[in-house]
């Protein structure tokens, strides 16, 4: 048996536990009926595949680095974050200091 987590409205959770206790069975059993209800009514959703498959893949592009460099290509800044970070540095008490902008844009 597969335990899963299910958020409800108050209400249908409020008229389920109603029910249960009319019914002197679990929640989870009241659950669990109205899914073999549910799949009773609706027959094709059982004849319906539920094996997936990703789609075919494309061939993008030759890759410009070695896969020896990836990581570190993908930490590093692009050509625009290095750009607006020139930008956007700005002097703190004098001309001669200056501080790159907290990239959360929190201001210290």
């Amino acid at each position: 048996m597969v335990r899963i987590q299910v958020q409800l409205p108050d209400q249908l959770h409020h008229r389920l536990k109603l029910a249960a206790t009319h019914e002197d069975a679990s929640l989870a059993e009241i659950i669990r009926r109205a899914g073999e209800y549910f799949l009773a009514v609706h027959p094709e959703i059982e004849r319906t595949s539920t094996h997936w498959e990703s789609p075919p893949g494309h061939d993008l592009a030759r890759l410009l680095a070695p896969e020896s460099r990836w990581r570190e290509l993908a930490n590093e800044p692009s050509d625009d974050e290095l750009r607006m970070d020139a930008e956007e540095a700005r002097p703190t008490g004098s001309a001669r200091r200056w501080r790159r902008p907290d990239p959360r844009g929190v201001r210290l």
